[in-house]
């Protein structure tokens, strides 16, 4: 389903340590129910890829071909530093995020940017929030196609009841 020219999902930003990866994957706590594991829906990079992809190639095809530039990656968590710009408070979790300039913001004298637009895809808080595969699967679809909403130049608040085409 892939050409060249075509943006790819790339795995960036995974942590090698055992250690680091052990803790990112015992626990979640929930506020209403108390400590929850969510081991359960812990998937090897490539199958998460996997999922992305198939994300991707649903959206329509129209969609697709002016997808143009733009890198897709996938971290296992925000950084500290991501946090501190978006202003997430601790407990307050993100799936994914859109970084460059929206169509509707572009206009035909822009000269074509040198750098690409980003989505980061966050596979940790997904996994986190999701305590089945099919869960996790809609759970992805519907944060890639909210990330490529903002690319297309949608606010969070028309987002917000979810991007049906």
């Amino acid at each position: 389903p892939f050409r060249k020219g075509d943006f790819v999902p790339t795995a960036v930003g995974t942590k090698t340590g055992a250690k680091s990866r052990l803790r990112s994957r015992l626990g979640h706590w929930d506020r209403e129910s108390g400590p929850r594991p969510f081991f359960l829906c812990a998937m090897k990079r490539e199958d998460f890829d996997g999922l992305i992809r198939r994300a991707i190639h649903g959206l329509p095809k129209g969609f697709r071909r002016r997808l143009k530039n733009v890198v897709i990656e996938i971290q296992d968590d925000p950084s500290p530093a991501d946090r501190r710009r978006l202003r997430l408070r601790p407990g307050q979790t993100l799936f994914g995020l859109y970084e460059g300039v929206p169509l509707t913001m572009r206009n035909a004298t822009d000269l074509y940017p040198l750098l690409p637009d980003k989505i980061t895809i966050y596979q940790g808080p997904l996994e986190r929030a999701c305590d089945t595969e099919d869960e996790i699967i809609t759970q992805v679809r519907d944060t890639v196609k909210h990330e490529v909403g903002h690319f297309f130049g949608l606010s969070e608040e028309e987002l917000k009841g979810g991007l049906e085409y």
